[in-house]
């Protein structure tokens, strides 16, 4: 294999970075290095399966199961659709949503080489016909920062914040501010479409 098929390999799973930029940017999703699940951490919720649908706008989620702990979450409105690898993760007694990039078709691998995958996480919970996902706040978590009123390990660039943290710090963090409304404001209600 030479130098240039692996690179573009390796960058061809990246292309799902700007997806996830579209995805949550708007929202002010908050992307960290680190997964917020060990293995012993994971649920599965099989009332997730199927598709939701956001009333207010032409989004499409989609959630299938790929194995006893792992779904992969179609993603679509009418302009773009992209897959995640989500899992979901039992904190205490808080369900967290994780998600992470699915390997795309190769695109431009130049494009691709200045992408990085990384996961994102939203409070879940779900009722028979209604799935609430609840972002991390960004405007929360950097005045927190920069007040220095909440402390974990993050990096910025180009005016985003990248949390550094590990799983275990994650965890910790995430626990603490499960129940602050301020730290998952504004959450995004989908309803079962089948």
């Amino acid at each position: 294999m030479t130098i240039q098929s692996s690179f573009r390999n390796k960058v061809a799973s990246l292309q799902c970075l700007a997806a996830v930029v579209l995805l949550f940017g708007m929202t002010g999703c908050i992307p960290s290095l680190n997964p917020l699940y060990t293995e012993k951490d994971l649920v599965f919720l099989p009332e997730l399966l199927g598709t939701w649908t956001d009333p207010k706008s032409n989004e499409i989620w989609t959630f299938d199961k790929k194995s006893k702990t792992e779904y992969v979450l179609t993603h679509a409105d009418s302009n773009y659709r992209a897959n995640f690898r989500a899992h979901l993760v039992k904190i205490g007694e808080t369900i967290f949503l994780d998600l992470f990039p699915v390997k795309q078709d190769a695109g431009d691998y130049l494009y691709q080489m200045h992408v990085f995958p990384v996961h994102t996480f939203s409070k879940l919970t779900t009722s028979k016909d209604q799935v609430t996902i609840a972002m991390l706040d960004l405007a929360w978590l950097e005045e927190g920062l920069d007040s220095n009123e909440l402390a974990i390990e993050h990096a910025k660039a180009n005016g985003t914040t990248l949390l550094t943290a590990s799983t275990e710090e994650l965890q910790a963090f995430m626990l603490k501010y499960a129940n602050d409304a301020a730290a998952f404001s504004d959450p995004l209600v989908l309803q079962k479409s089948q």
